[in-house]
C-alpha cells in the first residue's frame, strides 16, 4: 500500500512538471486586457517585464481567433519597423518557442517573429527568427519561432515586426511563450 501511494506521488509529481515545463509564460496572450507600453522600436529591451509593448500603428482590433480582441498591425506607406514585444524570465526549459496566430487584414504582408535572449543586464545573447507572410489565407494560421536557450539567459524576448518598409496589415492573436 504504502508502495502504491509512493508511486501515485511520483506519478502526479512528473506529471505536474511536464506541465509547467509547457505552461505560457507570457501576460495578456490573447490581447484582452488593455495594458501596453508604447516603444518606438519592437526591438526595445528596457520594457517592463510582463507587459507588451507596441509601437505607434498597433492597436488592439475586434477580430479575434479566441476571445474578443487580437492585436492588428497597420503599417502606412512611409513608415517601417512597427510591430510589437514582450520580455518575460525565463524559466527552467533548455528550449523555448514563440507561437503566434495572424491573418491577413486587407492584403498579403510580410512579417518576422523573433525569439531573442537576453543577459540579466537584457543584452543581446542569441536571436531566431521566421520570416512569414500574413494573407497566404483569409483564416487564421501559426508562425512558430523555436531556439536552444543559451547558458547566461534570464530572459527571452518575443517580437513580431514588419520585415519591411510600406503598407502592411495584419492581426495577431494567442500568443505563447513555452519552454521545454
Amino acid at each position: 500500500m504504502k508502495l502504491a501511494i509512493l508511486g501515485l506521488a511520483v506519478v502526479l509529481a512528473l506529471v505536474g512538471l511536464s506541465a509547467s515545463a509547457h505552461a505560457n509564460l507570457l501576460s495578456n496572450p490573447g490581447f484582452e486586457t488593455n495594458s501596453f507600453t508604447s516603444v518606438s522600436t519592437p526591438f526595445d529591451t528596457s520594457i517592463s517585464t510582463d507587459i507588451w509593448g507596441r509601437t505607434t500603428s498597433v492597436f488592439r482590433s475586434a477580430d479575434a481567433r479566441t476571445g474578443n480582441f487580437s492585436l492588428e498591425v497597420s503599417q502606412a506607406s512611409n513608415e517601417s519597423n512597427k510591430g510589437f514585444e514582450q520580455i518575460v524570465t525565463v524559466g527552467n526549459g533548455t528550449n523555448g518557442t514563440f507561437t503566434i496566430y495572424h491573418k491577413q487584414v486587407s492584403s498579403s504582408s510580410v512579417f518576422k517573429a523573433y525569439l531573442r535572449y537576453l543577459d540579466s543586464n537584457r543584452t543581446l545573447i542569441t536571436s531566431f527568427s521566421k520570416t512569414f507572410t500574413v494573407g497566404l489565407t483569409a483564416s487564421w494560421a501559426s508562425v512558430s519561432v523555436t531556439g536552444t536557450k543559451p547558458g547566461g539567459a534570464a530572459f527571452a524576448q518575443v517580437i513580431i515586426v514588419t520585415n519591411s518598409s510600406g503598407v502592411a496589415k495584419g492581426r495577431f492573436d494567442d500568443a505563447s511563450y513555452t519552454e521545454s
